[in-house]
């Protein structure tokens, strides 16, 4: 029997006397040991349990390993095609001379240093007209209310009385509600009782008369001769003044 002392025991692996695989494995023993540390503190002795399990593996025919030779090779000239299409598979070497070099540089930097200038006086623009827009409305703003004293110096001052103003009569009696009375009360009571005025028809208007046509003047009519006055010219004149 295991003393008390020796610490916990762990329970024993317990395989299958037999594996299941599709065909009963006949070659290739490969043995492994492996060891677990207690969960438990160490006892005064150290002590480990060691257990040894054994995997048996198919037997691998010449075919298979043929098999699996080209399979490794397959993947080997993947890698190196990959391997072969990164960037750094395509760097080129700079074949520019030192003056090309410095010259482009040069011009890059250029580029660069007129952009930044650009931005800067366009922000510095931005700020000088925005200091420009604030002291124009506040000089707008200062002639405004100098022009609003200047007309309210400008207006006639009302004196002051020479003597002190008699204080106004109080009322004998406190201010209340006319309708918190007795006869505001009824007067409300009486208004709220009348029923709302009806609205009456908007009366057409009468007909014009139809205008009067004036008639248009006769013309002169002629005077009448008489037997006499055909005989001479004077007659006849004086005969129609007559008549």
């Amino acid at each position: 029997p295991r003393p008390a002392s020796a610490g916990p025991t762990i329970p024993a692996l317990r395989l299958p006397s037999r594996p299941s695989f599709p065909e009963p494995p006949s070659a290739l023993v490969l043995p492994r040991i492996a060891a677990v540390a207690p969960t438990t503190a160490p006892p005064a002795s150290t002590s480990a349990f060691v257990f040894r399990q054994v995997v048996e593996y198919p037997a691998v025919s010449a075919e298979l390993a043929a098999q699996l030779d080209a399979a490794l090779l397959a993947h080997a000239a993947a890698a190196a095609e990959e391997a072969g299409t990164t960037p750094a598979a395509y760097e080129l070497d700079d074949s520019r001379g030192e003056v090309i070099v410095l010259a482009e540089q040069n011009l890059a930097d250029r580029i660069i240093a007129a952009r930044r200038d650009k931005e800067d006086a366009y922000a510095h623009r931005l700020s000088v007209e925005g200091a420009a827009a604030g002291a124009a409305a506040d000089k707008a703003m200062d002639a405004a209310l100098s022009s609003g004293a200047r007309v309210l110096a400008a207006e006639p001052k009302v004196a002051a009385p020479a003597k002190d103003r008699d204080p106004l009569p109080q009322p004998s009696y406190a201010p209340c509600n006319f309708f918190a009375v007795e006869e505001g009360a009824k007067t409300l009571e009486l208004l709220k009782s009348i029923p709302p005025a009806k609205v009456l028809p908007k009366r057409p208007e009468p007909p014009l008369p139809v205008p009067v046509k004036r008639a248009q003047p006769e013309p002169p009519a002629a005077p009448r001769l008489t037997p006499g006055a055909r005989g001479g010219g004077g007659g006849g004149a004086q005969g129609a003044g007559g008549s």
